[in-house]
């Protein structure tokens, strides 16, 4: 079986499915994450450190994808905290075509009652992208908090 855990942010993944990501791994599941957004740009900042930001971030998040037993990290490059800036159908399309790519049987993403609008929005987008069609991977979706 293989697992996609979809987050909002870096760090998202690892606070919210981490120990679940961890023994799939080690039961010899595929486990993928997709890292929504950047994570960065809502603190403020720009230019060089904000660039230097954000390869720390993409950085750890590969550090604890390695030490998870998290076989690929992807990362959508939104805007932190902005998703609502976003078209909704651009963020489904996003996780769609990765779905059409890792082919999850099951999908672990945020739960919708979060009160982070990245968050809520992320959940939304999943169950719109594994939505039961004719030949869908996708059997079943799962929620995490994120504390």
């Amino acid at each position: 079986m293989t697992v996609l855990v979809v987050a909002a942010h870096p760090d998202d993944e690892t606070l919210g499915a981490g120990g679940t990501a961890a023994r799939f791994a080690a039961e010899g599941r595929e486990v993928a994450w997709l890292v929504l957004g950047e994570g960065v740009t809502s603190r403020g900042g720009d230019g060089p450190e904000v660039d230097a930001s954000l390869r720390q971030l993409r950085a750890e998040c590969a550090a604890a994808a390695k030490v998870l037993g998290v076989a690929e990290v992807r990362h959508g490059g939104l805007p932190d905290n902005r998703f609502d800036g976003v078209e909704l159908l651009e963020v489904v399309r996003m996780v769609e075509q990765v779905v059409e790519e890792v082919r999850p049987e099951l999908v672990i993403t945020h739960h919708p009652g979060d009160v982070n609008v990245d968050h809520r929005l992320t959940h939304d987008a999943v169950l719109a992208a594994t939505r039961p069609i004719a030949g869908h991977p996708v059997r079943t979706v799962m929620c995490f908090e994120v504390p």
